[in-house]
């Protein structure tokens, strides 16, 4: 039987040994866009956890602002993020014991692309973290997103 365990450490998620539990998906929505500005908001289904982490994949060429999401604001969560070329792995992290948070939205991006297209957007390598440190199994999906001139 395979084990896993995600462990919140100095920062990071890390893979090391409980069993996953529950079924859930982190997905991409969009909000709207204006201009060459998509908003596409980070949005959590499943079992309560305690910490989150990401990776945005997004076109080459796009910049943008993530902002942390009202459902983890409310568990009182920090989101830290670190940017590539083309993509963001972000975290939610805070006290694994006492700030939970259930299903809804966990950030918002406001991304620029270079100008009129069709553009691609995915969450990928998600990882979840339960109040006793247990594993979450967590799919993430992809968002098609046309920019008109």
């Amino acid at each position: 039987m395979k084990i896993q365990i995600i462990a919140l450490c100095a920062g990071l998620l890390t893979l090391t040994g409980l069993p996953l539990r529950g079924a859930s998906s982190l997905q991409l929505d969009l909000v709207g866009v204006s201009g060459n500005t998509v908003e596409i908001a980070v949005q959590y289904s499943g079992p309560s956890i305690a910490g989150l982490q990401w990776t945005l994949a997004f076109p080459a060429g796009a910049s943008g602002t993530t902002v942390i999401g009202s459902t983890a604001h409310a568990a009182s969560k920090t989101l830290s993020c670190a940017a590539t070329a083309a993509t963001q792995i972000c975290m939610l992290w805070g006290d694994l014991n006492a700030d939970i948070f259930r299903s809804g939205q966990m950030a918002v991006y406001d991304i620029i692309v270079p100008g009129p297209g069709t553009y691609k957007f995915s969450i990928e390598d998600v990882l979840g973290a339960l109040a006793d440190a247990g594993a979450v199994a967590i799919t993430g999906n992809t968002l098609s997103v046309k920019v008109k001139k």
